[in-house]
């Protein structure tokens, strides 16, 4: 019994190894492939949620107005 666990364990070590060792292997050929990193994403998100609060905001546009009142 304590050899079948013993073998079970160190099945399970070994494949937890092969697992990461492969999914490494797949983060690096994805980041050959174009996939933007995560600062690069974070900086996108940034600038549209820059570009969305000016076009929400309830202030009335003044330097662009060519209006004059009377």
């Amino acid at each position: 019994m304590v050899r079948l666990s013993a073998g079970i364990a160190a099945f399970f070590f070994v494949t937890s190894f092969a697992l990461a060792y492969f999914a490494k292997e797949k983060v690096s050929t994805v980041g050959q492939m174009g996939v933007p990193s995560a600062d690069v994403v974070q900086q996108i998100e940034q600038s549209k949620a820059v570009d969305k609060v000016s076009k929400d905001s309830d202030l009335p546009d003044v330097g662009n107005s060519n209006k004059s009142s009377n």
